[in-house]
């Protein structure tokens, strides 16, 4: 230090510590200010980091969501071809069934016709003393059938 500076450093002392402090405050303040500009950088490099972030993270959850749509939408097809295909066997079957039923139904008034010819063909063979020799098959399984029937008149026991 020159000497005028240490003869006024003695003239004033107060003056003196207090300039000191005010060095002090202005480096304190300029050291705060560059940490402070320090923080704010960074704090901008993470804000831009984290905004590319969540549009990575965005663009992946549509790409997901948009695979789990497609994946839904196929199964949901699948199911509903699967359920049309179940409703048309359904369909097959139940018209089978009614075929059945009308079949059923026409075998029982055949019987009945063919019961009732029997026996008739019974009660003449009782009237006339016939016994029954040979029965042949019927010509086919249609609704108009022949079938042969050989008879003997049986002879009186005296």
């Amino acid at each position: 230090m020159e000497l005028q500076e240490v003869a006024t450093q003695k003239k004033n002392p107060r003056k003196n510590i207090l300039s000191a402090r005010k060095g002090k405050l202005i480096n304190t303040c300029h050291e705060e200010s560059k940490a402070l500009s320090e923080i704010r950088r960074d704090t901008e490099l993470i804000k831009e980091e984290t905004q590319a972030i969540k549009k990575t993270a965005k663009k992946e959850i549509k790409s997901i969501l948009k695979e789990l749509d497609e994946r839904i939408t196929q199964s949901m097809t699948l199911l509903i071809e699967e359920e049309q295909k179940e409703h048309n066997d359904f369909i097959k079957i139940e018209s089978q069934l009614e075929e059945i039923k009308q079949e059923k139904e026409y075998i029982k008034g055949f019987i009945g016709k063919f019961d009732s010819r029997v026996s008739k063909l019974m009660q003449i063979w009782k009237e006339n003393a016939l016994s029954l020799i040979h029965i042949s098959e019927p010509t086919r399984q249609a609704e108009i059938s022949y079938a042969v029937f050989c008879l003997k008149k049986k002879k009186k026991k005296k």
